[in-house]
């Protein structure tokens, strides 16, 4: 391939070779953070997060010591099947691993690796028919330009900080099969499509005031079995903690 790459090296424009090295760099960088999260989960995908950031890392700085179209073209391709992977994790779960067939909830840090992915496919797609694009920027037009990487590192660094990275990897790392965000306004269909197929033999809210309905309303949409009990225990003292009306058809249990 290195071959091919070198004979099809094409003279890009520093704007360019720069732009695109810093998204698939924060990628591929987002990539490797998240795979010992992963890997305590399913080795399959920490595997496969390990090999993704490391081909985003691998581009990205071949991006900047020997462009070309050839590597234009694996760019595209690469993050095209990442985010193709991705979305099939987040609506039918991944057809293999250990957490095969089960969809994971999207998070905040996902979206934007989705979102720096896109971006590559769409620019390296740009500058594979546009190579001298920007060459000729000088001056203000230049200063305009730094501000898009900057962004680009700035928004990588805020993906990895977030409360939805860090609780995301300390859940799985101490054997959590699903993380969810309780942020999303989805979070009930998620935990339920999780759960399809699965006998639940009740809820535990050790939460707040306004889960318990949410617990409750999940646990509608589950299987509980032939004469089984729609069950919710709160670590709450009593009903009058709760704060909402429950739905009926739910029996709640409150702490002491």
């Amino acid at each position: 391939m290195a071959l091919v790459l070198d004979r099809d090296r094409v003279e890009m424009s520093g704007v360019g070779k720069v732009l695109l090295a810093v998204l698939s760099g924060a990628a591929g960088v987002i990539h490797l953070a998240m795979v010992p999260s992963h890997w305590g989960s399913s080795a399959v995908e920490g595997i496969g997060f390990a090999l993704t950031g490391w081909a985003q890392i691998v581009i990205a700085v071949m991006m900047l010591t020997s462009p070309s179209r050839g590597l234009l073209r694996v760019t595209m391709l690469v993050n095209v099947f990442a985010v193709g992977v991705w979305m099939i994790s987040r609506t039918w779960g991944l057809p293999f691993g250990e957490h095969s067939g089960e969809p994971h909830a999207a998070q905040f840090i996902d979206l934007v690796c989705v979102g720096l992915e896109v971006s590559l496919v769409v620019l390296a797609a740009w500058w594979l028919e546009h190579p001298d694009f920007g060459r000729n920027w000088h001056g203000r037009a230049l200063a305009v330009f730094a501000i898009v990487p900057i962004a680009v590192v700035a928004l990588a660094t805020a993906a990895l900080a977030s409360p939805s990275a860090r609780n995301h990897a300390y859940c799985q790392s101490i054997g959590a099969t699903w993380v969810f965000d309780y942020h999303n306004s989805t979070i009930e269909d998620e935990i339920a499509e999780a759960l399809k197929g699965r006998e639940c033999v009740g809820v535990l809210d050790a939460w707040s005031r306004g889960s318990i309905a949410q617990c409750a309303r999940v646990i509608l949409k589950l299987d509980v079995g032939d004469g089984g009990r729609r069950w919710v225990q709160t670590v709450l003292p009593n009903a009058e903690m709760v704060g909402e009306e429950m739905p009926e058809g739910v029996e709640v249990g409150y702490g002491k």
